[in-house]
């Protein structure tokens, strides 16, 4: 007998606060008339429970009431609040045929918690259009404590006279099992027979109660679901029949209590009756007397048949959380007036806000980060209410590269109230990459209401990229290309191959840097990503420029010009312009020339004032005396420094030029274009005994050390006969306009041997300095030089100098410059120059299977894209691991094709984690693509379950009928593989199978994930398996057959018994079983929890054999069958006639339950009829009463007692006191 409890329906009243208001005729629809009751019809759903974080499954019915087969169309509505997310799985309902309905199935994505939509289907009926419609709520149900979680009807059932109809009741439940529940109908009178029920669960935990059929007129009657894990559920239904309008309202809606503001929430009115309804009014009942706005929106006075309208709630005020409001909506629907209502709940901001705060300021410290350099930033949580956090995980922590990003400092296990904890992220790059991170925190809290939430954080999205430090040594001799050579860590060690070398121009030839005297490099990176070299050549034709790639390779040169011979030059942003300046080496007046650069492509554009590419500088003799032999530049701000090599001792020969603000060569006060510096020391100034006289430059740079601006100068004097020559480095300090500040003149080496290592021999010495560039290593400021000879055998042409924080030098250290697999290392060093090997641009797979799971012997999709604003001219060549092919393995991918599909072949039966790889010409790094290969398809469940019984029926003492074992795989598998493959055997002693004597069975292909066998009959008492006699021939559609490792050939897929279990718990129970005087609470799961290690887990259930007044001997065995003991001994049969144990003529009653236990008995409550023993059963089991008494069984026995007698037996025999005394119980097991 089912537990039966009884729901008290509420009515909600509206109070005297109500606010209401009468649509106004402006907004009315037009007018139509009466419409027939449609041949076609959705059921009438009640609110969808929904959970959050969980996805909604539900069911409903399409009748198809016409004389014609139907092909439906479904759609939802346009003026749904809600429209993705949702899927409607209508495969049983692609031809319905007439006077008959089909199921359909929907499915709402965990973000749908709140809210409803309009479903519509359509069809033709031999011409005419049939539509039936149906307005479905969903609402979350978090903060309701109940075990089962459902709704009411909010309104009538609209329905034809004699017209079939139909209604939904979603049901779900957070832990109880809903699936074995049935569905009955109750007060419906003589129409009872005219209806139907059923119970559809899209798993055990969520079901549809539905219920079809006719009435003959209007009726009313209560929807019950009943089962043993759950008290009955009774939905109270009301049908009206006629020519009549009815509205629905979107039922249910929670929103978040506002604070301080307002908040708004919408509902829809659609009248699916066959009549315009009228008189519309629209009521708010402010429960909590908080100030709202009613607005009616689309909603006038009349709804014509198959329309909907929307109004919405304003609420401006803070409202209570889980405070309930009533929505109303009251119209005529043609003959009376009705009402249809729905509530608005208030859910507290916990529930709808992430709990956690994740920030971390310094991340943007990611960002340029050099190969070998570790970055560190710390991330800190906080909560966002005032609930502790607990079990704090970082999601995405185990996805993060081995050594090169590491979380360390993690205080975060748990956060309390108002506090916060942190972690550091570093980031310690071994390659030049670049990329984004996204990292999200999870966590728990539990709220008032004592429900657990899980919360994760916003996301937190971080760019990164590394540079590598490479250099590029020029030379002044006519080579084919130069040197790029890698940088050591302490910055002392060269490594280098030969770039540029046969590099074609846009003239077709490959000559531009083969040949001829390459003096100079600079880099320019324009708006799109994309590096430009520009290389000086002694030559014709001057300039070169050329793409250079993000690995240093030279990619095309298709631009040259400026028709002179450069000595150096340098890129520089002024003014927000960029452009390319150069030395020229003798051009007379012409000291530098300058071109603006395009930021787009980087090629040399007009003059700012529009005449040709090249402006020249027209210096005067007057200000510069010298114009020949013009060397090494730097920028700083709008000033460019240049260096003379004119061999005139009492001169100080650094020029000093301007650019100004419009981007010309500055003429101010009348000077030309450019000066010499004369605020330095000159011959007559006497410094350290000497007179210093700078005049043979080769090289200047610029440096700021500590916010002071240092203006390095070097000379290129070899005769070390005169006095001055000795001095090799000086520096002048610079204003922050450029100005060489006066007096500033500093020597920084003081003798020849200063440029180099005291450790030299005098023919490895240098005896003036070709060149000066500072390169920072590791955060350290160097000044590198050297000479254009030929390079030593002891590397000794290269040399740097520290530069300490007062901008003074340290002591000269040797470069060691080494080729790489035999690469040649030029003479004649004239220049080395940074490079920064960089990959802003950002590859990677957009693309992919979920969680990257690919299926064996499938082809399927990855896409690679470049997901940043850059996208380099890049060839890329994909690598897959053995027995897997990409296709195409080799593309481009540029600035227009910023993408590629990319087709993954894996081979059949392959399971386990692959990594396709890749590598590019431009420098950009191509991501790796790990997957995991899904495993060989299983078989994820059988019934019956491996060692469960299976219990009788009713046709005869000796067979069982019926039987139906289910097989269920884990992917869908090729159905025609399942027949012939699978076999029965039978044991009489569960040893010695056969298939003499097994039943015959029929193979049946429920779907591509289950197989079915109906086995003929069984035998009572026999031992059965199911036998896999090929698992290699079952395979799916890509050609997988099951793992060869879990089922080998003729494998037991399960084995079970015509028999069922009786055991002895280990444990024993009080009179009240626990419960503290509520009895029956805790009996169920007695058997569960008290199983012993002798009784197999083997998925069966069972249940105690403790009789009360809904329980009885029938209720808890099956008939037909035979019970036997844990050791496989008979113990009695039970017969269907009668539903109490007996004894069959050929059976001797020799066996005990259990000879090893419950010697001072067991409760069990029965009495010598095999009833329930009222008198001795403990109140039901729910008293410790010392007055009352339980009835006692004896499982060492061997009798089970005699009807109508008191002798002693299994199940009755002595008492025992219902106050101290703690018994073992019996437990039975239930067929399957």
């Amino acid at each position: 007998m089912k537990k039966v409890l009884s729901i008290i329906i509420l009515t909600l009243i509206l109070s005297a606060c109500n606010s209401g208001i009468n649509s106004s005729p402006e907004n009315n629809n037009n007018k139509q008339p009466t419409q027939e009751v449609s041949s076609l019809a959705l059921s009438y759903v009640t609110t969808v429970p929904t959970l959050s974080g969980s996805d909604s499954s539900f069911s409903l019915l399409l009748t198809n009431d016409s004389n014609h087969v139907l092909s439906p169309v479904l759609t939802i509505g346009d003026s749904s609040q809600d429209k993705h997310g949702i899927s409607i799985n209508s495969t049983k309902c692609q031809n319905v045929a007439a006077h008959s309905s089909c199921r359909l199935d929907l499915h709402l994505t965990n973000q749908y918690q709140n809210g409803y939509f309009e479903l519509s289907a359509t069809a033709n009926a031999a011409g005419e259009i049939l539509k039936a419609q149906q307005l479905i709520s969903y609402s979350n149900r978090d903060n309701e404590n109940g075990q089962i979680f459902y709704s009411n009807f909010d309104a009538p059932i609209m329905s034809g006279s004699g017209r079939e109809f139909s209604v939904a009741v979603p049901v779900r439940s957070k832990q109880t099992y809903l699936k074995d529940a049935q569905v009955g109908i109750n007060d419906v009178g003589s129409d009872k027979n005219n209806l139907n029920s059923a119970l559809h669960c899209a798993n055990n935990n969520e079901c549809t109660a539905m219920v079809s059929g006719q009435l003959t007129s209007s009726n009313s009657f209560d929807l019950n679901l009943s089962s043993d894990h759950f008290n009955n559920l009774n939905v109270p239904i009301g049908v009206v029949s006629g020519n009549i309008g009815n509205l629905l309202l979107s039922g249910e809606s929670n929103i978040q209590s506002p604070a301080n503001g307002t908040i708004s929430t919408q509902f829809t009115i659609l009248n699916n009756g066959n009549q315009s309804v009228t008189g519309i009014y629209l009521a708010y009942n402010a429960s909590n007397n908080e100030e709202n706005t009613l607005s009616p929106g689309t909603c006038g006075s009349t709804i014509t048949p198959g329309n909907s309208c929307t109004f919405s709630v304003k609420i401006n005020s803070t409202l209570p959380s889980n405070s309930v409001s009533n929505i109303q909506v009251s119209y005529n629907d043609g003959t009376n007036n009705r009402t249809v209502s729905t509530k608005l709940g208030f859910i507290p901001a916990a529930h709808t806000n992430p709990a956690i705060a994740i920030n971390a300021p310094n991340l943007g410290t990611m960002v340029d980060t050099m190969v070998g350099e570790s970055r560190t930033a710390t991330v800190t949580l906080s909560t966002l209410n005032n609930y502790p956090l607990s079990n704090i995980v970082i999601s995405n922590s185990s996805q993060l590269r081995t050594n090169i990003f590491t979380i360390t400092h993690n205080t975060c296990s748990t956060i309390q109230n108002g506090s916060n904890c942190s972690f550091d992220i570093t980031y310690t790059p071994t390659q030049a990459e670049a990329g984004n991170l996204i990292m999200l925190v999870k966590a728990e809290y539990t709220d008032q209401q004592n429900h657990k939430i899980s919360q994760v954080s916003n996301s937190l999205s971080f760019n990164y990229n590394s540079n590598e430090l490479k250099v590029f040594l020029t030379n002044s001799a006519s080579t084919s290309g130069f040197n790029l050579c890698d940088v050591s860590a302490d910055g002392k060690g060269l490594n280098c191959s030969i770039t540029g070398a046969g590099t074609q121009g846009s003239d077709g030839t490959y000559n531009h840097l083969d040949s001829n005297v390459k003096n100079s490099i600079s880099i320019f990176k324009d708006s799109r990503g994309y590096l430009h070299a520009y290389v000086s050549r002694n030559n014709t034709y001057g300039i070169v420029g050329c793409n250079l790639l993000a690995n240093g390779t030279f990619n095309g040169c298709p631009n040259y010009g400026a028709g002179t011979a450069q000595t150096y030059n340098r890129t520089a942003t002024v003014n927000g312009n960029n452009y390319l300046i150069m030395s020229n080496t003798n051009a007379g007046s012409s000291l530098m020339t300058k071109a603006l650069l395009n930021p787009v492509d980087g090629t040399w554009d007009s003059r700012v004032d529009g005449n040709e590419s090249w402006e020249n500088t027209s210096a005067s003799t007057a200000q510069v005396p010298n114009n020949s032999n013009n060397q090494q530049i730097a920028v700083f701000g709008n000033n460019v420094y240049m260096a003379q090599m004119n061999g005139v001792v009492d001169k100080y020969d650094l020029v000093w030029c301007r650019l100004s603000s419009n981007g010309l060569w500055d003429t101010t006060n009348g000077k030309g274009n450019c000066s010499m510096v004369t605020e330095v020391p000159t011959t007559n100034t006497v410094v350290n005994g000497v007179k210093p006289s700078f005049d043979n430059l080769r090289g200047v740079e610029v440096v700021t050390i500590n916010n002071k601006n240092y203006l390095y100068i070097v000379r290129a004097d070899t005769n070390t006969t005169v006095p001055n020559s000795s001095f090799s480095i000086g520096s002048v300090t610079l204003s922050s306009t450029g100005s060489i500040e006066s007096g500033s003149f500093t020597l920084q080496l003081g003798s020849n041997s200063a440029l180099n290592p005291k450790t030299l021999t005098t023919s490895d010495k240098l005896q003036g300095a070709r060149f000066i560039r500072n390169i920072n290593i590791n955060g350290t400021n160097y000044l590198y030089y050297g000479d254009n000879n030929t390079v030593s055998a002891s590397n000794t042409s290269l040399r740097r100098v520290k530069i300490n924080s007062d901008g003074t030098l340290d002591a000269p250290e040797n470069i060691t410059i080494t080729g790489k697999s035999g690469a040649s290392i030029y003479s004649q060093i004239s220049g080395i120059v940074p490079f920064w090997s960089n990959t802003s641009a950002m590859l990677s797979y957009s693309v992919a299977p979920a969680n990257n799971a690919h299926t064996p012997g499938k082809t399927e999709s990855i896409t690679l894209t470049f997901s940043d604003g850059s996208a380099p001219n890049t060839n890329i060549t994909l690598t897959p691991p053995a027995g897997v092919t990409v296709t195409p393995s080799k593309f481009t991918l540029d600035s227009n094709t910023r993408s590629k599909v990319i087709n993954v072949t894996t081979p059949a039966n392959t399971s386990g984690t692959f990594t396709i790889t890749g590598t590019s010409d431009s420098g950009v790094i191509v991501p790796s693509y790990t997957f995991n290969m899904l495993a060989a398809p299983t078989i994820t469940n059988v019934t019956p379950t491996s060692g469960t019984g299976i219990g009788g029926n009713s046709n005869t003492s000796t067979k069982i009928y019926g039987v139906i074992g289910k097989i269920y795989f884990s992917r869908a598998l090729d159905t025609s593989t399942f027949n012939g493959n699978f076999k029965i055997e039978a044991s009489t002693n569960g040893v010695d199978f056969s298939s003499s004597g097994a039943p015959t069975f029929t193979g049946s292909v429920v779907s591509s994930t289950e197989y079915d066998l109906t086995l003929s009959q069984l035998t009572s008492g026999y031992y059965y398996r199911i036998i896999l006699t090929s698992p290699a021939n079952i395979k799916d559609s890509f050609g997988n057959s099951l793992d060869s490792s879990i089922y080998p050939s003729n494998h037991v897929v399960t084995s079970f018994r015509s028999a069922l279990k009786i055991f002895v718990t280990s444990s024993t129970f009080g009179a009240d079983f626990g419960a503290g005087g509520t009895g029956l609470t805790n009996l169920d799961s007695a058997c569960t929890s008290a199983k012993t290690v002798n009784i197999p887990m083997d998925g069966s259930t069972y249940k105690p054999l403790v009789a009360t007044e809904l329980r009885n001997i029938s209720s808890l065995f099956a008939g037909n069958q035979n019970y036997y003991n844990t050791a496989g001994q008979v113990l009695f049969y039970l017969s269907a006639a009668t539903g109490k144990p007996s004894v069959p003529a050929n059976y001797s009653l020799v066996n005990a339950i259990d000879t090893n236990t419950g010697a001072d008995g067991v409760w069990t409550g029965f009495n010598s009829s095999w009833d329930v023993d009222s008198s001795y059963n403990c109140s039901n089991w729910s008293s410790s009463s010392f007055l009352q008494a339980g009835r006692l069984g004896s499982p060492k026995l061997t009798s089970v007692g005699t009807l109508g007698t008191s002798n002693s037996g299994y199940f009755t025999g002595s008492t025992a006191s219902c106050s101290g005394s703690k018994k073992q119980i019996y437990c039975v097991q239930q067929p399957q």
